[in-house]
């Protein structure tokens, strides 16, 4: 009897066990919305490994860059949707080449009990490098392009004694 010792990775290679609550199957208990697909797992039949592994995972997808940002976030060079929204029917990508805050303010919101912890938010007008100049809220949501020299490298953030 041969046991195969080489462990199961995702993509990005962490290590991966049978799902804990189908028992590896990617099905569990039907339900009109989604059928019978396991919720633990996806419908893949595996989950990241538990323990160092799964504290590694999530502190890799915290380091990934978002997709969704708010405007007030964006960089010039960033790629972004060429009407500066989060819906992407019909679009191209385009790159941010320049920014520019308006005084005029879209709103504020009070995070404290006071006038004092007020906080402003103000337009922007973003010149794209296809000539079109819009203007969005800094706190209204933009869609950017993650490319793969973006995310960091999955090897950094094993557990100590790396892939086993």
């Amino acid at each position: 009897m041969t046991t195969n010792t080489t462990a199961r990775v995702n993509a990005q290679g962490f290590q991966l066990a049978e799902c804990y609550r189908c028992g590896g199957s990617g099905w569990y208990s039907w339900n009109a919305m989604d059928g019978d697909r396991c919720y633990g797992c996806s419908g893949s039949g595996w989950v990241i490994k538990r323990g160092a592994w799964a504290k590694a995972w999530d502190a890799y997808r915290k380091a990934v860059p978002a997709k969704r940002i708010v405007a007030g976030d964006l960089r010039v060079g960033d790629t972004v949707l060429d009407d500066l929204s989060y819906h992407a029917t019909g679009q191209k990508w385009t790159t941010v080449e320049r920014i520019e805050v308006s005084p005029r303010r879209c709103g504020s919101s009070l995070t404290g009990s006071d006038e004092a912890n007020r906080i402003h938010y103000y337009y922007r007008t973003v010149t794209l490098a296809n000539g079109v100049s819009k203007t969005v809220a800094e706190n209204g949501l933009v869609r950017r392009r993650v490319t793969s020299d973006m995310l960091p490298n999955p090897a950094d953030f094993y557990p100590k004694g790396g892939r086993s």
